[in-house]
């Protein structure tokens, strides 16, 4: 049994079409497209708000405050020059009242020592306070500034400090360029008022004689002004049933004045009551 053959294809005849897979539409679409163009036009938006709007907000509220400090500067200014004649006059008349009663201030260091020994400690002295002894001063540390032009002595009160030398010490000022040094050195305060703050410990005396002593201190004629802060008698140390003699504690400053310096503030430093015992 023969099989039957396909009879082959005329010669010249085309090929037989091939099916060919159909095309892959477009990847970015115009929704594609509007979604990125929307976040682009976003993260623009957002950058142009932070590095032109807000910057430009806090640039104009730093202006408007510089604006209303300018304002008070300048209304201050405008106040301070309408009473420019009045201060000066003012500063002429203070300038001449302080020449006439800078002998009731510390004006340096040498005044330190001539204030306790000639001033200080002889109201002590003609107290009952001092008379009885027992009594000791204690007060800020104060520094000498010395020079080769300088008396290194003298520079220690005394009487009534315990260790005086730890409380009045020296610095040395050496030579500048090595050149010799031959004229003291200016120790007066760069503050036009500066308060130097004494304690006196364990001095005995009756209530009266305690109020006596600070009367004295305070209006004692051609006396340096000194402000007595608090008093307190020491607790244990009364002497007697009704306590007629106590041993007392107080605090006092006096001053040291710079007139040629300018004042600070409103108040001066060194009140009574700035200090407390």
């Amino acid at each position: 049994m023969s099989s039957a053959r396909r009879p082959p294809g005329r010669p010249g005849a085309p090929a037989p079409e091939r099916k060919q897979a159909a095309a892959k539409g477009p990847v970015v679409t115009p929704q594609v497209l509007g979604i990125l163009f929307g976040i682009i036009l976003v993260v623009g938006l957002i950058a142009f708000y932070q590095g032109v709007v807000v910057k430009f907000s806090n640039s104009l509220k730093n202006l408007g405050t510089q604006k209303a400090s300018t304002q008070t500067e300048i209304a201050t200014y405008t106040k301070k020059s309408g009473r420019l004649e009045e201060a000066k006059s003012l500063n002429i008349a203070l300038r001449k009242k302080l020449s006439n009663l800078d002998y009731m201030f510390l004006v340096d260091q040498d005044s330190v020592l001539d204030f306790f020994d000639t001033v200080f400690f002889p109201i002590i002295e003609a107290s009952p306070l001092g008379r009885r002894g027992g009594g000791k001063i204690e007060c800020d540390p104060f520094i000498y500034q010395i020079n080769m032009a300088m008396n290194p002595f003298d520079t220690i009160p005394s009487g009534y400090f315990e260790k005086p030398e730890n409380t009045f010490k020296m610095k040395y000022i050496g030579e500048q360029g090595g050149a010799p040094t031959e004229q003291p050195l200016n120790t007066q305060p760069t503050e036009f008022l500066k308060p130097f703050k004494i304690t006196m410990k364990e001095f005995s005396g009756t209530y009266q004689e305690l109020e006596k002593f600070i009367r004295d201190l305070q209006t004692k004629k051609d006396n340096k002004v000194m402000t007595v802060h608090c008093f307190k008698n020491d607790k244990g140390k009364n002497a007697g049933v009704f306590r007629t003699v106590t041993q007392w504690t107080l605090v006092i400053s006096v001053y040291f004045m710079n007139p040629d310096s300018a004042a600070t503030g409103d108040d001066p430093p060194g009140l009574p009551g700035t200090a407390t015992c």
